[in-house]
């Protein structure tokens, strides 16, 4: 039963990975310069949308003022989660050129999942209305 479990996470995840390689517009590029500066542009992309979706949030629930604390508390939690995860990604490959890219590549993901997380925890409504913003998904 393990070893099916393993695989069927196994194949998830390479699915998973194959879509998002087929889907990276950096993949065509072939220098490291190029390739990293093209995910250090979509790093920042990621992170100008987690930005608006985390104001609105923010915006939401900024009553009481221990909500807006929490809340706060939490992003800078998740903040160094995401540094440390990802500088460990960095250390794990280098001396190679392609440690910088792995860690762009990690903090992409990660900001895009918070971004969905923001999202749902805390924009979605449980009487039905629209939300402020669309699913980032």
């Amino acid at each position: 039963m393990k070893i099916f479990s393993l695989r069927l996470i196994l194949s998830v995840t390479c699915a998973f990975s194959g879509v998002a390689h087929a889907n990276d517009p950096c993949q065509h590029l072939s220098n490291t310069v190029s390739i990293n500066q093209c995910k250090q542009t979509q790093l920042k992309q990621a992170q100008t949308k987690q930005e608006q979706y985390w104001q609105q949030a923010l915006k939401q629930h900024s009553r009481p003022a221990e909500a807006k604390q929490a809340l706060e508390n939490e992003q800078k939690l998740w903040q160094q989660y995401a540094d440390e995860h990802c500088d460990t990604v960095y250390q794990i490959y280098l001396p190679g050129t392609i440690a910088p890219s792995m860690m762009l590549d990690c903090k992409i993901r990660l900001t895009q999942a918070r971004t969905v997380e923001i999202w749902q925890a805390y924009m979605q409504t449980l009487s039905g209305d629209k939300p402020a913003l669309p699913s980032p998904k």
